[in-house]
């Protein structure tokens, strides 16, 4: 796994209107597939209308599409860590000690990485995501 640091960061305004979005999802699924963060799109720019990934469901839809073209993946989303791959990374999703909404990858075991340059992690987990790899299609 490459550990990268994301390299965009979520702002909000004076009156707490989110500005910009960060790039976390995007470097903690670059990790996983051993790429750098501006090969996986930052759907977050053009899907996240507020401050929750629940917001739009169609990101993970058109991630999806993305994996299953360019690495025959698909990102499934569960909220029980027994659904998780025993030996593989997943990114879990959650609450930083910043405050705000935030991604890492993790292992069953411990956290394997933190794209923040903190690398503080997360103070609670809403969700985890997860690469499944698609058969091969000929």
């Amino acid at each position: 796994m490459k550990k990268n640091i994301q390299t965009k960061f979520g702002t909000k305004s004076s009156k707490g209107e989110r500005l910009t979005y960060g790039n976390c999802l995007a470097t903690c699924i670059a990790s996983i597939l051993d790429k750098q963060p501006e090969m996986v799109p930052n759907i977050e720019v053009f899907y996240m209308p507020g401050d929750s990934k629940k917001d739009d469901p169609m990101w993970l839809d058109v991630l999806n599409i993305w994996l299953c073209n360019k690495h025959s993946s698909i990102i499934i989303k569960t909220r029980n860590v027994e659904d998780l791959p025993q030996r593989d990374y997943f990114i879990s999703r959650g609450v930083s000690p910043r405050g705000t909404r935030h991604c890492i990858v993790t292992s069953k075991t411990y956290p394997a990485h933190d794209p923040h340059p903190s690398g503080e992690g997360l103070t609670e987990i809403d969700y985890y995501l997860y690469l499944k790899k698609l058969p091969i299609r000929f």
